[in-house]
């Protein structure tokens, strides 16, 4: 078995073992696939995909005033994240601020939607 393949199986088992700490979450995305010139409508395309991810939350300072960072970690299994602007947890809608994907984990930095 190859180093990549035992270093899958093992976050494999990771998130396996996460059992209840592993949340869904939906990824949505919204494209503008073109324009209705006979409406002067905006033609869009949503595209989702449905996740299993666990939450982390921790205080940062910026500028001086405590902000909550809250990271989402999922596995990496192919799907290009940055196409994404949204994600769903918990019933609370996130913006995606920053996705990074290194083939094994993926690492998106969200921010809870204003009202």
């Amino acid at each position: 078995m190859s180093l990549r393949n035992k270093v899958i199986s093992a976050i494999d088992s990771a998130f396996n073992k996460i059992g209840d700490l592993a949340v869904n979450a939906v990824f949505n995305d919204k494209t503008v696939s073109g324009f209705d010139f006979a409406t002067g409508t905006i033609v869009n395309t949503t595209s989702t995909v449905t996740k299993k991810v666990v939450l982390e939350s921790s205080i940062s300072q910026s500028e001086g005033v405590p902000t909550i960072i809250t990271k989402l970690i999922t596995q990496s299994t192919g799907e290009d994240f940055s196409v994404y602007t949204q994600v769903i947890v918990n019933s609370t809608t996130y913006n995606i601020i920053k996705v990074s994907d290194d083939g094994y984990i993926v690492t998106a930095i969200i921010a809870a939607r204003g009202k």
